[in-house]
């Protein structure tokens, strides 16, 4: 797909790398007191996790539910360069914030497919990825920096399709993959990805094949790891049996209202700003005849939308404050 006419002025020479600076000033002033875990499950999970991929014969044995390892994955070598659980906590901390402004790049490609000028599309995403709602993850080892880059890089990649070749179609079904190995709520994304991947992709029969390949190996790749970390470490870990049970017992009601939480917190932390940019997205849908790039993007957003809260519906601790829903 072009990428949209109609551009506005572009901003001044040195604003990119000025909103890109300041991101990671930001970054580095939200990460810098991070010295130690907070949370038990989410941080010493993926450390743990990271440990055993480094050493099989550590030994650690942890309690409560085990995650997806993707994060844990690319924070292996740090074991391997300390066996200081504190340093490694901290060089997590700085993969965190490196994969956190790494995610500038595709936001600021995405913005310029929508029409900002070349400058004005890295100061865009530099906002965005300085804004509360994401910067305060890199205060913790948590896997969702890891997940945001994989589904920008998909829905980036999604727009190269329709003329790429058999590698970049690779390429695509395993960054797809990667948003489900980095978090095991975003299966309905990875899933519906690949799946509209395929479609744009359907010009070469080697680039629907490849696109599909790419997402099996790097979702099974990731779940087979998974499994082998929660038999391995974990005392009776039951992610899935749990998260299937969840599921089963949702309700109507308790699912409405989470999706109306959620749109709630997307609308309110973002003051507005996804109203606006859902309309640009369906604008530029609208024009290509809702059989383009643009038109996968607007799937891919509700299916993140209605999709994920029928995980998280049925738990108790969100039943009786709307903002508690996210």
């Amino acid at each position: 797909m072009p990428e949209a006419e109609g551009r506005q002025a572009d901003l001044p020479r040195g604003s990119a790398l000025a909103a890109a600076l300041v991101a990671a000033a930001v970054y580095i002033v939200v990460a810098w007191n991070s010295t130690a875990p907070v949370f038990f499950t989410d941080e010493v999970g993926n450390l743990g996790v990271a440990k055993l991929f480094a050493d099989p014969q550590a030994g650690w044995l942890l309690t409560g539910a085990s995650y997806m390892p993707g994060f844990s994955v690319m924070l292996t070598p740090a074991w391997w360069i300390s066996s200081d659980p504190l340093v490694v906590y901290r060089l997590a901390i700085v993969l965190g914030v490196l994969l956190s402004l790494a995610t500038i790049v595709p936001l600021a490609a995405l913005a310029r497919r929508f029409g900002a000028a070349p400058r004005v599309s890295w100061v865009v995403a530099a906002i965005v990825m300085a804004a509360p709602a994401r910067a305060l993850n890199a205060n913790y080892v948590w896997a969702e920096m890891l997940l945001f880059l994989a589904v920008a890089w998909t829905i980036e990649l999604a727009f190269r399709l329709p003329n790429a070749d058999a590698r970049l179609a690779l390429t695509f079904g395993a960054v797809a993959g990667v948003a489900f190995a980095a978090h095991g709520r975003a299966l309905p994304f990875t899933i519906l990805a690949i799946g509209c991947g395929a479609w744009l992709a359907r010009r070469s029969l080697a680039n629907v094949a490849a696109v599909v390949l790419g997402g099996a190996a790097t979702t099974g790749g990731a779940y087979g790891l998974f499994l082998y970390a929660s038999s391995s470490i974990y005392v009776g870990s039951d992610r899935v049996s749990s998260t299937l049970d969840g599921i089963r017992s949702v309700t109507v009601s308790g699912y409405l209202e989470t999706v109306a939480s959620d749109a709630w917190y997307q609308i309110a932390a973002w003051a507005g700003a996804t109203v606006i940019g859902l309309g640009v997205v369906l604008r530029v849908a609208w024009r290509e005849r809702l059989r383009g790039p643009s038109t996968v993007f607007v799937a891919l957003a509700r299916a993140m939308a209605v999709a994920p809260p029928v995980v998280i519906a049925d738990y108790e601790g969100r039943r009786n404050r709307i903002d508690e829903h996210y």
